[in-house]
């Protein structure tokens, strides 16, 4: 026999709202999941996607002209495949012997477009004005390298390369160029040494790179100057390796410097100083290194140095690109190595702060 028990209603209506409840509350759980779900699915699509944008951005040539008369002007021309946000576009380009290249732009006029540096061209457009010289070959294979720097980022990304032939047709035809990294001649600004002693010296001059090897120039000038100075070398004296700041300014595309308090950062900014021995006794062989203000950090390593008598000068004229932006510190530290046994030790480093906008 089989008791069947009487649930009251009241119970019955407790069970039946204490289990919607617990329905209500189960099924908001799983719809809060599959909502953080769907939006962390949304989101990491979107990453893929824009990854996957970013990676077949490339470049196009629309480049028409392959064969370049040297000293002519010319178009370089691209298109952007898959552009996923703004930007500005560089230009580089290897070092060759007896190669240079010049960019015309609206607003910086003509400029000297540096081997194995990159050269910011322009903010909108795809294209740029240049003008290729060769002067050593009659036919130069010219690879042009174009990256992309999205706003923001300090990275470029390397679109593609556009390669041009240059033709100088006044040159007797010989074999075509190859790419150098340690070419011979560059365009620089010339620094002239002169000297206060009765010796016959010569003067530098030095266009380090901003962050990665490029062209480095010395050129030596051998000159009498009548002396000035005490130019008497005391065996038991000392030297002291004094450096003196003479201008801030650029260089501009003729390669004349250009005092200027005030710098662009397209341009080519350079310091023009002097270092002079105002002991008695000759220096012998002394470095110099300089601090650039770029971004990157840079510090040039100069080569050996002749020795000066007591009273000579040198005065030389140092240029750079990639300057950072704003009122930064260009700095001067002679003999850091302290190998110069000096009669003054302290007077060794000189700073100045140059603005570059």
């Amino acid at each position: 026999m089989v008791n069947f028990i009487q649930i009251p209603e009241e119970r019955r209506a407790r069970v039946k709202s204490t289990l919607l409840k617990v329905g209500t509350f189960i099924g908001g759980i799983f719809l809060a999941v599959l909502l953080i779900w769907g939006a962390v699915s949304a989101a990491s699509y979107a990453s893929k996607r824009a990854q996957d944008l970013a990676s077949r951005e490339t470049l196009e040539k629309k480049q028409e002209e392959t064969s370049i008369a040297s000293g002519k002007p010319f178009i370089l021309s691209w298109s952007h495949l898959s552009k996923s946000t703004d930007g500005f576009y560089t230009v580089s380009y290897p070092c060759m012997d007896g190669f240079f290249l010049n960019a015309e732009t609206e607003a910086q006029g003509k400029q000297v477009v540096y081997c194995n540096s990159a050269f910011r061209s322009i903010t909108s457009g795809n294209e740029i004005a240049l003008t290729a010289s060769s002067t050593k070959l009659r036919e130069v294979e010219l690879p042009l390298t174009i990256s992309f720097t999205k706003n923001g980022k300090n990275t470029p990304k390397k679109l593609g390369v556009i390669e041009v032939k240059v033709i100088n047709n006044a040159i007797p035809a010989l074999a075509t160029s190859t790419a150098s990294t340690t070419p011979p001649n560059y365009p620089t600004s010339t620094a002239v040494i002169s000297g206060t002693g009765n010796q016959s010296t010569g003067g530098t001059s030095y266009i380090p790179p901003a962050t990665t090897p490029g062209q480095t120039t010395s050129r030596t000038y051998n000159v009498n100057v009548p002396g000035t100075g005490t130019s008497v070398n005391n065996p038991n004296g000392k030297p002291d390796l004094h450096p003196r700041i003479l201008q801030v300014g650029y260089i501009d595309s003729s390669n004349n410097f250009i005092p200027s308090d005030t710098v662009s950062r397209n341009q080519r900014v350079a310091v023009r100083f002097v270092v002079e021995n105002l002991g008695n006794k000759e220096s012998g062989i002394w470095r110099f290194n300089a601090i650039l203000p770029t971004y990157p950090s840079y510090t040039f390593n100069s080569e050996s140095q002749v020795t000066m008598l007591p009273g000579d000068k040198v005065e030389f004229t140092l240029g750079f690109d990639r300057i950072v932006e704003g009122t930064s510190i260009f700095r001067i530290e002679i003999d850091g190595g302290n190998l110069v046994i000096e009669s003054n030790e302290s007077d060794n480093n000189i700073s100045i702060n140059i603005k570059a906008l």
